[in-house]
């Protein structure tokens, strides 16, 4: 049964086999008569543009010729042009344009066509670059037709500098850095450009733009060394891009400024003596600081605490890889000590021997490839080298590193030795001094500082600062971290331990206000700073003790501290700071500004409403348990005084009962006039409409006090008489009210005036060719205040508040003799008539409208019971006419008046505030 089934399978692979190889014969003959798909292209133009392409802020391609330079490029007949595939490979090339068949035959496919003049370098002067590409497809049996136009492939850069950088800067060179220069150029990896050149520089520039560094170096008449200054982002080119960069002076970065007119815009560069990151080249070998203060080979001399600078630079632009810190004492050198700052190990290390580094912004971090440049700190470690106990040490120190760019660049080496002299004897110094005694709270006028000093190195656990507080002793080791901090956290003090030798503990300003003191009375701190070194000797210890006080302060204040919108805060301070005082007012607390004299301070609480009780306490420095007895008072009402528009007047009835206004019919007119008796030419004028609202009066019964009235009739011929020096009591010039009402614009304001009176007063002058002199018996200057007149003034109403001041508007005209000066005043007094407070002010001519203010000065804290305003129209008196504007004419035996110094008053307002 198995054989048949054998034979089954035999026979079927042998047909297998025969139908593959009849498949096989029969496509090798169909592939031996195939015929390729081609068809044809034609160049049927190849042009020139040697305009510039410059792309503006608006986004518009605008163009613009070139210089000659370029014009053999618009010859296309030498044009290389090549036919490449898809990926680039050139298919087909004719050297020159004009040697190209009209017609080329291609299989079909995707093709593009590339035509090129001159030579694609990365960098060169007077290299310009044309090329054109187009893309094409060739079908079967078909002609395509390709155009194409050449441009310029790179960009065009020319440098100039102004003739301020050349008086500056006697040398520089520019360098040009790219990824093609770097391509081309693995050594350099720029293309220089010196000062004077005046050939364009060519760069090669991808169809998307491609980053240019551009590193300018400088160098003054004076100087050997060209100073390097970088631009701080690169400059994107693009190809047919025309560039001019221009060297100029500025005011930052030493003087120098680089600026570039580019795509339509001049822009300044930013520039800065940093290498910036997109920057990679060979390491420069590490400088000397000029800080440092030394040169490579150096020897320091170490005796007691080194205090000079000792620095190493370092630049890697591309990154560091090591940089190697070696030392080892002279004969010693199989120990040799050697902490790379590239390894996280070594790091902890050199921190640990108060070693510092800088990495660009960084402080002690690792290095590693990010890092371009920076400074090593030698100062402190070498305060932590050993000392000897007799003779001297000698050290050796170098530094050397490798850079990042895996090319292998490694760094000079820097090199120096320290002679570190025996150990002396340790020592404590107080800079600045603790007070003795203060209040608690108070702060310190500046920091005080104790340095510790051990050329032998600090012994770490036998250097303390101890302080006792009354009978309870604390004490801080000054190396021990958690004690450090626990000094901090209690009392501030600070301590900066950044060697072996020395450690400085910093008791900042406001280390006193953690100070506390008991609720009465004072305690007592005191600090000892001890201190032994490595080699067992011991420093004279320094102790201070310093008495912190308890504040003693009260709040006094009474019902007469408080007055309409403002408290007056008294009281006693004998210990404590004023600017530490503050105030609850009504719980809510408030912070007057407090001055103090002698032993009692005074702060003015404002803004109050009048007739509302307050209560207040006094705290001192903000704390609950230092705050005095609680005081409440009533502020004032406030207050007002009538008629202070001055538009109520009125006239006092004369003997007859009249209260006209005086008949002055007669002024100006002395011929042909009768005056019915009995008559008056004078008034007494009252600041108020009735009795009943009298507050302000004047002197007015005074100066009409020898006014009569005239019982018979007056005529032209029956006044002939007064033509003589007798006098008339029934005229204005005998009796004349000094204050009087009188409108201006419309509105009633108060006159007060100096006037000339008395019985026997005349009016003279020439009349015809007789002289009649004038009689002035008595002068006196007008008032206007708040009070009586009865027999004499009487100043004062009754009044219980207690205003700020006054104000009022005032005119002042014709002043007596030409500089009299009117008096404004104010006076408070209290219940026994003693003056509280009183002000005045004087003015003089004043022709329009003025405002004035007048404030009082409390001089106690007595409540008022009365006040008075008093306006004076002038100090100066007269009975020479001559001294007097207006006077009464030859005649004149009705109106004419003698008048001096005029203040018109109107709105007199108390201030509260």
């Amino acid at each position: 049964m198995i054989k048949p089934l054998s034979i089954l399978f035999v026979s079927n692979w042998k047909k297998i086999i025969f139908f593959s190889i009849l498949s096989l014969v029969f496509a090798s003959c169909m592939s031996d008569n195939q015929i390729t798909p081609t068809g044809s292209m034609s160049l049927t133009s190849l042009d020139a543009d040697t305009t510039s392409l410059h792309i503006g802020n608006n986004g518009k391609v605008t163009r613009t010729s070139l210089s000659d330079e370029l014009s053999s490029f618009l010859d296309v007949s030498d044009y290389t042009v090549q036919i490449l595939d898809e990926a680039e490979k050139v298919v087909d090339e004719y050297k020159r344009y004009e040697s190209m068949p009209s017609t080329i035959e291609l299989p079909e496919g995707s093709f593009i066509l590339k035509a090129f003049k001159g030579s694609d370098k990365a960098a060169s002067f007077e290299n310009p670059y044309f090329e054109g590409r187009t893309s094409f497809v060739v079908r079967d049996q078909m002609n395509t037709s390709v155009g194409v136009t050449c441009t310029l492939a790179n960009a065009r850069v020319t440098i100039e500098s102004t003739p301020d950088f050349d008086k500056i800067y006697s040398d520089y060179t520019v360098d040009f850095s790219t990824d093609y220069i770097e391509e081309e150029d693995s050594v350099n990896g720029s293309f220089t450009v010196n000062k004077g050149e005046e050939r364009p520089l060519y760069l090669r520039t991808g169809q998307d733009g491609t980053d240019v560094g551009i590193t300018v170096y400088v160098k003054k008449p004076e100087e050997t060394e060209f100073t390097a200054f970088y631009v701080s982002e690169p400059l994107k080119l693009e190809p047919r891009q025309s560039v001019r960069v221009l060297l100029s002076l500025s005011e930052t970065n030493q003087g120098i400024g680089i600026d570039v007119m580019l795509d339509d815009t001049l822009t300044k560069l930013s520039i800065t003596t940093e290498i910036p990151d997109y920057m990679w080249g060979q390491m420069d070998k590490p400088d000397v600081s000029e800080a440092a203060g030394f040169e490579n080979g150096s020897t320091f001399l170490i005796d007691g605490l080194f205090d000079e600078e000792v620095n190493v630079s370092y630049a890697m632009p591309g990154g560091v890889s090591s940089l190697v810190i070696e030392y080892w004492k002279e004969g010693a050198e199989g120990f040799k000590t050697q902490l790379d700052l590239a390894e996280a190990s070594d790091v902890e290390t050199a921190l640990s021997y108060n070693l510092s580094w800088t990495a660009g912004n960084d402080k002690n971090i690792v290095l590693n490839e990010q890092v371009r440049s920076g400074e090593i700190y030698f100062k402190e470690a070498l305060n932590s080298f050993p000392t000897p106990d007799e003779g001297e040490y000698l050290y050796h120190i170098q530094v050397y590193g490798k850079d990042a760019t895996g090319k292998g660049f490694t760094t000079d080496t820097v090199s120096f030795e320290a002679r570190v002299l025996a150990a002396g004897t340790p020592y404590i110094v107080e800079e600045g001094s603790l007070p003795v005694e203060i209040t608690e709270g108070d702060e310190m006028t500046s920091a005080v500082v104790f340095s510790y000093t051990a050329s032998g190195g600090i012994d770490e656990q036998n250097t303390f600062l101890d302080i006792q507080v009354d009978q309870k002793l604390q004490q801080f080791l000054i190396s021990d971290v958690d004690d450090c901090n626990e000094l901090s956290d209690l009392y501030g003090i600070q301590i900066e331990k950044s060697n072996d030798r020395s450690a400085v503990v910093t008791f900042p300003k406001d280390f006193t206000t953690r100070l506390t003191a008991p609720e009465t009375g004072s305690t007592t701190y005191t600090f000892v700073f001890r201190m032994k070194d490595k080699k067992g000797n011991e420093a004279k210890s320094v102790e201070h003790s310093l008495v912190v006080n308890a504040p003693v302060f009260t709040l006094d204040i009474t019902e007469g501290h408080a007055f309409a919108k403002r408290i007056y805060l008294v009281g006693d301070l004998l210990k404590g700071d004023p600017q530490k005082l503050t105030f609850l007012c009504d719980g809510q607390p408030v912070s007057p500004e407090v001055q103090k004299q002698n032993n009692r301070y005074e702060a003015i609480l404002t803004g109050l409403d009048p007739e509302t009780s307050y209560m207040l306490q006094a705290i001192y420095n903000g704390k609950d348990n230092r705050k005095s007895e609680e005081r409440t008072v009533t502020t004032e009402a406030i207050l007002d005084i009538p008629n202070k528009g001055f538009e109520e007047w009125s006239i006092e009835q004369d003997k007859n009962g009249s209260d006209l206004v005086g008949d002055d019919t007669m002024n100006g007119n002395v011929f042909g006039f009768t005056l019915n008796a009995p008559f008056r030419c004078w008034e007494v004028y009252l600041p108020y409409a009735h009795k009943t609202d009298k507050h302000w009066d004047t002197l007015n019964k005074l100066t009409t006090s020898e006014g009569e009235i005239r019982t018979d009739e007056l005529s032209f011929w029956s006044g002939l008489d007064g033509l003589t020096v007798k006098g008339y009591p029934w005229t204005r010039y005998s009796a004349n009210s000094g204050t009087i009402k009188d409108v201006i614009d419309g509105k009633t304001v108060a006159l007060v005036r100096t006037v000339g009176w008395g019985s026997g007063n005349s009016a003279g002058g020439d009349f015809t060719v007789v002289n009649f002199p004038s009689v002035i018996k008595k002068s006196t200057p007008g008032e206007l205040f708040l009070g009586e007149y009865t027999n004499n003034a009487k100043y004062g109403i009754g009044f219980a508040s207690r205003p700020q001041g006054f104000k009022f508007d005032y005119k002042y005209l014709n002043p007596m003799k030409g500089s009299d000066s009117f008096l404004a005043e104010i006076v408070v007094l209290d219940a026994s008539n003693n003056e509280v407070a009183s002000a005045k002010f004087e003015g003089s001519l004043m022709a329009s409208w003025t405002n004035q203010t007048v404030k009082l000065e409390y001089k106690s804290f007595n409540q008022a019971s009365s006040m008075y305003i008093r306006f004076v129209s002038g100090k100066e008196t007269s009975t020479d006419q001559d001294d007097y504007p207006i006077q009464p004419g030859i005649g004149n035996l009705t109106g004419g008046e003698y008048v001096g110094s005029q203040l018109y008053i109107d709105n007199v307002e108390l201030i509260y505030e």
